[in-house]
């Protein structure tokens, strides 16, 4: 087993050190253009209905020419890093590699349970216990997560080798509404779902009518975060730094324990 020292100058652990640089970049940005974008909210009464229909706007369009670079990037160092562990995993096991074995090697993100050929070709030369180990930690195998952080790398790094993943602003559902008044008493209250938004497309997050179906003055408070816009590969709603942040927990908090001390 290597030490702790020399661990750190591996060539996987220099790019996660990369990712985690571009990841503090991307949560500085994100929170900052959330801190100094209030979203415009507004209310309309009507008043043959009674009804109060709340809703808001994002004040900016979502910085993507910023944070798709900046993304780009974090993506990238983390799955070079898987890559990079599994050449230095075939390295200390079998010595140098050839340049065809070389370019074979790579971490495998399996979505399904797959043949002997292909993993033989991906991690054929590491050890037998650490194969073992990078096939427990497939994200096909059950977890409590609806989204396995290693399912998210695979289809995000995937995506961004061709063009930016795609971005917007999601409503929470974590607000609230409340009359000025007290003593007013609300006959209905429909709360509006957590969504994407729009730039330029007001979200509904609330409609309601006092008992009284007169109109009410009220405040109320919301919350917004952007997420991937990536039906296909991720739910609705997963927003960037959960995802982003996960994944780095995940490769530094399972993976490197479970596989360094093959190197």
């Amino acid at each position: 087993m290597s030490t702790a020292d020399s661990l750190d100058g591996l060539s996987h652990r220099l790019r996660l050190q990369r990712a985690q640089r571009h990841l503090d970049a991307v949560t500085r940005e994100i929170r900052d253009w959330i801190d100094r974008h209030t979203p415009l909210p507004s209310e309309v009464f009507d008043p043959d209905t009674g009804e109060h229909v709340v809703s808001f706007q994002l004040p900016a369009p979502i910085p993507h020419d910023v944070l798709g670079p900046l993304i780009g990037d974090v993506l990238h160092n983390f799955r070079s890093a898987l890559d990079h562990l599994a050449y230095e995993l075939a390295v200390a096991h079998s010595g140098s590699l050839s340049d065809r074995a070389g370019s074979d090697s790579e971490f495998p993100i399996a979505l399904k349970p797959r043949g002997d050929p292909w993993w033989e070709k991906r991690i054929g030369r590491v050890a037998p216990q650490a194969q073992a180990v990078i096939a427990d930690l497939q994200p096909y195998r059950p977890r409590n997560s609806p989204v396995h952080a290693l399912e998210a790398l695979y289809h995000l790094s995937n995506i961004d080798k061709h063009r930016r993943p795609t971005l917007s602003a999601f409503s929470i559902s974590e607000f609230d509404i409340w009359p000025f008044d007290d003593s007013v008493a609300l006959d209905y209250f429909e709360r509006g779902g957590p969504g994407l938004v729009e730039y330029g497309t007001p979200h509904v997050f609330a409609r309601f009518r006092a008992a009284t179906k007169e109109k009410v003055e009220v405040g109320y408070h919301f919350t917004y975060d952007i997420a991937f816009a990536e039906a296909r590969v991720l739910p609705e709603g997963a927003r960037v730094l959960e995802v982003l942040w996960g994944i780095s927990v995940y490769i530094r908090g399972t993976v490197l324990p479970a596989l360094e001390p093959f190197l």
